[in-house]
């Protein structure tokens, strides 16, 4: 992901993380964050 993509996919996760809790975070350091709510 290219550092100008970052807020965009920060700012697009939020609505559907905001209020609800993560059951499970999976991280792939360098290429991905999957969080399943």
């Amino acid at each position: 992901m290219r550092d100008s993509d970052k807020p965009a996919a920060s700012e697009g996760a939020v609505k559907f993380i905001e209020g609800n809790p993560a059951k499970k975070i999976i991280a792939v350091p360098g290429r991905l964050v999957n969080i399943v709510v």
